[in-house]
């Protein structure tokens, strides 16, 4: 009969590999593991990586561990360091700028255009009037002929 096996397994059988498992948890575990496979194989398998892995000692500690400075290349350019926070309102306000900047292209352009639009209907409107009055002229003499 297999006993139930879900995350929290996982994790206890991690920890007991590992030697970390709590006392208290210890005994219930132990009963688990006698029937359940995959928590015999996650502590083989993490048995095993360990031998494969050389052991180093963690430092007392990190004052201890040497830095080691970057060397610099015969070509290295600045680095600059970003605030994060700044960029999303930056980059906000740039894309704004430029949408502005093409809304005021674009109304121009077409400004532009009707103007010149506008310009030329009245240039063909006055050219009508003054058609329209030479022909009243005319109509006017030949009215006055008769």
């Amino acid at each position: 009969m297999q006993s139930k096996h879900d995350v929290k397994m996982d994790e206890a059988a991690l920890l007991y590999a590992y030697g970390e498992l709590p006392q208290s948890e210890e005994k219930a575990f132990l009963e688990h593991l006698k029937t359940c496979s995959v928590c015999q194989n996650t502590i083989k398998a993490t048995n095993l990586l360990n031998a494969a892995l050389p052991q180093i000692k963690a430092p007392e500690s990190l004052d201890t561990v040497p830095y080691a400075k970057p060397k610099k290349s015969w070509f290295s350019l600045p680095r600059f360091n970003f605030n994060l926070r700044l960029l999303t309102p930056l980059g906000a306000a740039a894309v704004i700028t430029v949408m502005a900047i093409g809304f005021y292209q674009t109304a121009a352009i077409y400004s532009a255009q009707n103007q010149a639009a506008a310009e030329s209907s009245i240039d063909a409107i006055y050219d009508s009037l003054y058609t329209l009055e030479d022909e009243t002229e005319d109509l006017i003499s030949y009215i006055d002929n008769l």
